[in-house]
């Protein structure tokens, strides 16, 4: 895995972490980790600026978060 793409998932998770932690619910994780995967299949995450790289991450997660309720 990319350094930039692991970095942004951490970020990511701290904020969670941080903010109540839902995000690390089993299935929610499984969801956003697979949504992210199949992403990375068409986006080369590598390459994308860190800004945008955050964006990807962040809308994968939210994406689980929605369809967890």
């Amino acid at each position: 895995m990319n350094r930039n793409v692991l970095r942004g998932i951490y970020t990511l998770m701290r904020e969670h972490w941080n903010n109540g932690g839902q995000i690390f619910e089993r299935n929610i994780f499984r969801s956003w980790m697979i949504n992210l995967n199949r992403r990375g299949g068409v986006v080369l995450l590598d390459a994308l600026p860190d800004d945008v790289l955050v964006k990807v991450i962040s809308e994968e997660a939210d994406k689980a978060l929605s369809e967890a309720t």
